[in-house]
């Protein structure tokens, strides 16, 4: 069984001027200074179900928190948005499992694979004059 715990911090902030020509120059914060802190904790589990096959098992929870951190961004957003506050957070959560299945050089038999291929070929419509396969195999 593994543990792991992560945290980070992120601050995204974008302005620009434009300048028109014979006019005066405008300044506008086009993403306002953001900060978002967020931190997990996870937890992963391998079990094995017999010699050849396992499953992998996993989950964590995270705590996320953003905040405006620019008074003129806050306010150029509420225009758009009158019910929202400078600061957010968010509890969010994943479970995941996989299975998996190992194939041995001992397990593996190319006489069955033979056979399947050759039945399937049986099956297979008589393709038109002049057809060419973009994939042949020899088993």
């Amino acid at each position: 069984m593994a543990l792991n715990y992560d945290l980070y911090y992120n601050r995204l902030f974008a302005d620009m001027t434009m300048y028109p020509g014979g006019a005066a120059p405008m300044y506008m914060v086009t993403w306002p200074d953001v900060g978002t802190l967020n931190t997990g904790v996870a937890l992963t589990d391998n079990v094995s179900i017999a010699r050849n096959q396992s499953l992998r098992l996993s989950a964590k929870v995270a705590w996320q928190q953003q905040r405006l951190n620019n008074e003129e961004g806050y306010h150029a957003l509420k225009v758009f948005f009158p019910g929202m506050t400078d600061a957010y957070h968010q509890t969010t959560g994943r479970i995941a499992a996989s299975y998996q299945c190992t194939m041995h050089n001992s397990c593996w038999r190319r006489e069955p694979l033979r056979q399947a291929v050759r039945h399937l070929r049986r099956l297979e419509p008589h393709p038109p004059e002049g057809t060419q396969y973009l994939h042949e195999f020899d088993v």
